[in-house]
C-alpha cells in the first residue's frame, strides 16, 4: 500500500490516539490524510492553469474507494477548457510506456507507481 510509504503519516499517527502507526489499523485517520492531501493537489495544482499546461479546470468528479487489503485509491474524471487532442498533441497527457533509454527516470516512475501485478494478496 502506498500509504505505508507516507512517512509523514506514521509521524502523525504516532501521535494520535491509540499511537498505532499503521495505516491499515487506523484507516478513518488515514483517509482523512489522504483526503486532504488530494485535496491540496486540487487546490494549488490542478486548479491552476499556471502550474499546468491543461487550460482551465471546468468541474470534475471523484469516488474514493478502498480494496481488500485496505488500500485507498480514487477514480475520477476532470472536465478541462483543453480538447483531449490537445493535450495528446502538446504531450501533456500520454498513455505509453516511456521508453527506458531516452526517459530513464520517468520509465522508472511509471513502473514502480502505475504498474500493478497481483501477488497473494490481491
Amino acid at each position: 500500500m502506498a500509504e505505508n510509504h507516507w512517512s509523514h503519516l506514521k509521524n502523525i499517527l504516532l501521535k494520535t490516539d491509540n499511537k498505532d502507526p499503521l495505516p491499515s489499523n487506523r484507516p478513518f485517520h488515514t483517509y482523512l490524510h489522504y483526503h486532504h492531501r488530494l485535496a491540496s493537489m486540487h487546490q494549488y495544482l490542478w486548479k491552476n492553469p499556471n502550474l499546468t499546461d491543461w487550460g482551465n479546470w471546468l468541474h470534475h468528479f471523484e469516488r474514493d474507494e478502498f480494496q481488500n487489503r485496505g488500500a485507498i485509491h480514487t477514480h475520477g474524471i476532470a472536465y478541462l477548457s483543453k480538447s483531449i487532442s490537445e493535450l495528446i498533441d502538446s504531450n501533456v497527457i500520454r498513455a505509453d510506456m516511456p521508453d527506458p533509454n531516452s526517459e530513464p527516470e520517468l520509465y522508472e516512475l511509471v513502473k514502480k507507481h502505475q504498474i500493478h501485478t497481483c501477488d497473494s494478496r490481491c
